[in-house]
């Protein structure tokens, strides 16, 4: 049986120590509800916050390769979108070159010809060397130009495709030369290199393709990597939210019990002070 005395009072003492406990549970749970997370810091579980670090670090270290690919991207977009509006002038110019096959044409008329042929191969130039997408263009030189593929530092590569010509100066099939439509004695000349500079632009065109499925997919990767992670960050730390607000109304109730077994055990020297009155 508990000794009553004035001096001791066990029960308020454990009245108090559940109205603490009380609130520190209150304290953390209001914590979940306001910041939406169960693990804030290191201390709410050290192990647990150390992972989610680390995977919410490699989903920020992706931005900058994405921002990367999609330079890409862009750049891609640029030089296939000027590539094929080359082609349409390209196979224009071919026409133009089989038209002057016919031996029956007047000097007038392949000179006009010729004039035809001359401002669509000025425009294919310009095409090309304007193909441009913050400095970088893959259809002049033939260098490569890496970007960011992943976190690791991996590079993808893009051969730039020689589409560049300087007029009147032989060279490879795929440098427009200055022959003139106009001269019968030149237009198997005119015809044979404008069919080879068709042949190797569509050639490179299709290398182009090919980089451009690579840069797709590997920013569709990447892309689904970063949601992975960041899933994966908020299924560590994230708080349930409906379960925390019935948790958080219990732990009231709790609180305010607490607070009246608190006040009860305070009352009981009293009634022992009352024992004592005449």
């Amino acid at each position: 049986m508990p000794t009553n005395s004035i001096n001791t009072n066990a029960q308020a003492a454990v009245a108090l120590q559940a109205m603490n406990a009380t609130g520190r549970e209150l304290q953390a749970s209001g914590a979940v509800i306001a910041t939406g997370k169960k693990i804030a810091s290191a201390k709410d579980n050290g192990a647990v916050w150390g992972i989610a670090t680390n995977q919410k670090a490699e989903a920020n270290a992706l931005g900058p390769v994405m921002d990367s690919l999609s330079r890409a991207r862009s750049a891609m977009d640029v030089a296939l979108a000027a590539g094929e509006a080359g082609v349409d002038i390209l196979t224009k110019m071919k026409t133009i070159a089989v038209a002057g096959m016919d031996t029956s044409l007047t000097q007038k008329e392949r000179m006009s010809m010729h004039g035809d042929y001359d401002t669509l191969r000025n425009q294919f130039a310009a095409l090309t060397q304007n193909a441009e997408f913050d400095g970088i263009n893959f259809l002049i030189g033939t260098g490569t130009t890496s970007f960011l593929a992943d976190t690791s530092g991996q590079t993808l590569d893009v051969v730039h495709q020689n589409m560049d010509y300087t007029p009147f100066t032989p060279g490879p099939v795929n440098q427009l030369r200055g022959w003139s439509v106009d001269r019968e004695n030149m237009r198997d000349e005119v015809l044979r290199e404008i069919s080879g500079t068709l042949e190797a632009v569509t050639a490179a065109l299709a290398n182009l393709g090919t980089t451009a499925q690579q840069i797709d997919a590997q920013i569709t990767l990447n892309s689904k990597i970063k949601d992975t992670l960041e899933v994966g960050v908020g299924n560590l730390t994230d708080g349930d939210l409906a379960k925390e607000s019935a948790k958080y109304q219990a732990l009231q109730t709790r609180q305010g019990l607490a607070a009246k077994a608190l006040a009860i055990a305070n009352a009981a020297p009293q009634w022992i002070a009352n024992l004592f009155r005449s």
